[in-house]
């Protein structure tokens, strides 16, 4: 005899937290190259943002970071 357990209701739940946690890395944590760096999110709430420069050798305010903890995925940012 074989058992068979019901996946389909954990896998969804996985399944909708883990691209929910993706879109929000993506979009909130990650810089993108073709936008000079800055993450969507600012840009698409219209808030001020400069890359820091190349050369420089401190940052001004503090550094964010955020755990993803089923992609053990570790995200830094600059705090605003």
């Amino acid at each position: 005899m074989r058992l068979q357990i019901p996946i389909r209701p954990f896998l969804g739940d996985f399944l909708s937290r883990l691209l929910d946690d993706l879109a929000g890395h993506y979009n909130n944590w990650r810089g993108h190259s073709t936008i000079g760096g800055a993450v969507p999110a600012v840009l698409h709430r219209e808030e001020a943002w400069q890359r820091p420069d190349r050369s420089a050798k401190a940052l001004s305010g503090t550094i964010e970071r955020r755990l993803s903890p089923d992609t053990r995925v570790i995200a830094f940012r600059l705090a605003a």
